[in-house]
């Protein structure tokens, strides 16, 4: 039987848990599709995934702006695009043996991503496929098709004195 892993909260280090997870997996002959939701596919750790043996990192249209910044024309883009990413996603999950939903809470707490939909896509697939999902938020509902949930704190971060997202460290 396969689980369902979540890893949410404020604090640093919820993607680079779901990187290590998708590394460690392929690391033993697993199938990982790498995916991200809410992102603008320019983070390093995508490079160095997709060189990887055994993983598939699949990227939706880029998203360029913090959504409280877009107009309703760009939010109505990004919902169709992201919802189409996922459509895509679901289709082809079959072919592997871990799905990492990078930043998926985040689109279901925007409203973006239908969470009946994503819940009703985690329930038909526990058995064949484990599911890592990473955001900041957490939502209950998919707390509860959890196995694995682990919330990243932040006690102290950079951020709050000013300091902007750095290149290799955040991004």
């Amino acid at each position: 039987m396969r689980h369902v892993h979540y890893y949410i909260g404020n604090g640093k280090g919820k993607t680079s848990a779901a990187v290590g997870q998708a590394v460690r997996a392929a690391g033993h002959g697993w199938r990982v599709c790498f995916t991200q939701f809410m992102k603008n596919n320019t983070s390093g750790e995508i490079e160095v995934l997709e060189s990887i043996k055994g993983i598939d990192v699949i990227k939706g249209k880029p998203i360029k702006s913090f959504y409280v910044f877009m107009d309703e024309a760009e939010k109505n883009d990004v919902y169709c695009n992201q919802n189409s990413h996922l459509e895509k996603i679901i289709s082809i999950a079959g072919k592997f043996d871990m799905l990492i939903l990078d930043e998926i809470s985040d689109a279901v707490e925007l409203g973006i991503i239908d969470l009946d939909k994503l819940i009703d896509f985690i329930n038909s697939s526990r058995s064949e496929l484990e599911i890592v999902m990473t955001g900041h938020t957490m939502n209950e509902a998919i707390v509860e098709t959890c196995d694995y949930v682990t919330e990243m704190k932040s006690k102290k971060h950079p951020y709050e004195k000013g300091v902007s997202a750095r290149k290799g460290i955040e991004f």
